[in-house]
């Protein structure tokens, strides 16, 4: 496992909450993503809006011959 990071909350200024949380996995030259996200929207009127999000992303490491600071 490359790495492994949760996205505890995040607070939206219309009044919305998000979670999420992301894997990331390494084999020998690929680098395979999954994150997922769920929020809500909260409305005083009780109109309230909710999504949910799934990515999968596969992707190749690319070696650089230069040092980037």
């Amino acid at each position: 496992m490359k790495s492994l990071s949760f996205i505890t909350l995040a607070i939206y200024t219309e009044g919305g909450l998000a979670l999420g949380a992301d894997v990331c996995l390494g084999r020998e030259k690929y680098i395979f993503t999954l994150s997922a996200s769920t929020g809500s929207e909260v409305s005083v009127l009780g109109n309230n809006n909710s999504s949910k999000q799934l990515n999968v992303m596969c992707s190749r490491e690319l070696m650089l011959n230069i040092t980037l600071y």
